[in-house]
């Protein structure tokens, strides 16, 4: 087992992908020159967010984890701050920030920021015999009652410290890049150094280029 302490904030593209990036930038202030500071108005979830000619949004039912990520509210700054409140060096990386919490400790990298966010789809619709995960070891990080939601900001820092890219790998079903779908089994895209949450997929007819 390991734990983990880099620091990492949510980040939501262009293109209707959440890209948690696991970069290691240097620390310092920076000004956000970030095109939806001038959007008027800006985007208020993520589903606003207008998408490039030619591509299309794929319906999904409304208790699904692809239609709630697809609702998460959007933060009218667009600044990305750190978990103890300082500006992110790398201000160019996101188009806009959910207003979705980081916590107060230096936990949260790319994997923890989508564990984070299937998690959280899982207590509110009061699943929570779904919500467990595994380290890289195999062990195991299962949510149990009281269902509270104190009882729950303090069980993810826990799974935060022990679970990762790497372990998420052997907990989810691989899937080639092109055939990424927002849906739960293949939400979480890992490779050796990050994972991504998917929201939006191109039309069949694109071709996309890498």
């Amino acid at each position: 087992m390991y734990s983990k302490t880099f620091t990492r904030a949510y980040k939501c593209g262009i293109f209707g992908w959440l890209i948690c990036s696991c970069q290691i930038a240097p620390l310092q202030n920076k000004e956000s020159t970030n095109p939806i500071a001038s959007t008027n108005p800006p985007p208020n979830t993520i589903v606003d967010i207008p998408l490039p000619e030619g591509f299309t949004r794929i319906t999904y039912t409304a208790n699904s984890f692809a239609h709630w990520l697809r609702k998460i509210t959007l933060k009218q700054d667009p600044t990305v701050y750190l978990y103890d409140g300082r500006v992110k060096a790398n201000q160019e990386a996101q188009y806009a920030v959910m207003d979705i919490t980081v916590g107060n400790r230096d936990l949260q990298q790319c994997a923890d920021a989508a564990i984070r966010l299937r998690a959280e789809y899982l207590f509110e619709k009061e699943l929570y015999h779904q919500i467990v995960f595994t380290d890289n070891e195999s062990g195991e990080y299962r949510f149990t009652a009281p269902y509270t939601r104190t009882r729950f900001d303090a069980f993810l820092p826990r799974v935060f410290g022990m679970c990762g890219s790497a372990s998420l790998a052997k907990q989810l079903h691989a899937k080639i890049l092109m055939h990424l779908i927002p849906v739960p089994v293949s939400m979480l895209f890992y490779h050796v150094f990050s994972v991504c949450v998917v929201l939006h997929r191109w039309p069949n007819n694109y071709t996309p280029k890498f």
